[in-house]
């Protein structure tokens, strides 16, 4: 579970109300710090580095194909032969592998837009979320409109903030299951799960179940 010169890590900004992702290249490790090509905001798709003292919670792929984190903070930057940005090194014992807790559902009403692929052609849905996580959602909808499981969908997700502002995420998914009432007049329900997104969009999404469960559970 570790990284070398040349990994690429996503950098996430923590104890900040606007949260930012970035991604970077491990350019140099020397003793204590990492050294990182200037980093690329996700959001933006600018180079920008955080400022000094920011703390950051790091993630990269290992080999078995898991997530391993860890938790450091931005030291400065340095001109050589390239800009780049130093953080803290982290001891060894600091990097552990994150349980999928951010897949965990939570209740949540929001706005979403979805573009379903089907046989005759996409058909494109206005509907509200009943919950969401960082690995798929469901929505309730109009029992007129006939889904099928496997069906392919383009999405669109619309997330109020506790800073009152919005955040956006799209995406792909797939449905996985569908609920039709045995009164029509009632709402359908279906299930997706993500088959394609942008870290930085999920993390978006997984900020904002973090803050739902706060919201709901107080944890």
């Amino acid at each position: 579970m570790s990284y070398d010169i040349n990994t690429t890590l996503v950098l996430e900004t923590i104890e900040q109300t606007d949260k930012k992702v970035y991604k970077a290249r491990i350019a140099d490790i020397k003793d204590d710090c990492l050294y990182f090509e200037m980093p690329f905001n996700e959001e933006t798709k600018r180079i920008e580095a955080p400022e000094q003292g920011i703390k950051l919670r790091v993630w990269f792929q290992t080999p078995d194909k898991t997530k391993a984190y860890f938790d450091t903070s931005v030291l400065g930057r340095v001109q050589e032969n390239i800009a780049m940005l130093i953080v803290e090194k982290p001891n060894s014992k600091s990097i552990y592998k994150k349980q999928r807790r951010d897949f965990v559902r939570v209740p949540a009403i929001i706005e979403a837009a979805l573009e379903v692929i089907t046989k005759e052609g996409p058909i494109k849905i206005i509907c509200k979320t009943e919950d969401i996580s960082g690995g798929g959602f469901s929505v309730k909808f109009n029992s007129s409109i006939k889904l099928q499981t496997g069906q392919k969908a383009k999405v669109w997700l619309v997330m109020p903030k506790k800073n009152k502002k919005i955040a956006h995420a799209t995406g792909e998914a797939e449905i996985v299951r569908v609920r039709y009432p045995e009164d029509s007049r009632h709402l359908a329900w279906a299930s997706f799960k993500f088959t394609k997104i942008m870290e930085g969009d999920r993390s978006k999404v997984i900020q904002f179940t973090f803050e739902k469960q706060i919201d709901l559970y107080g944890k």
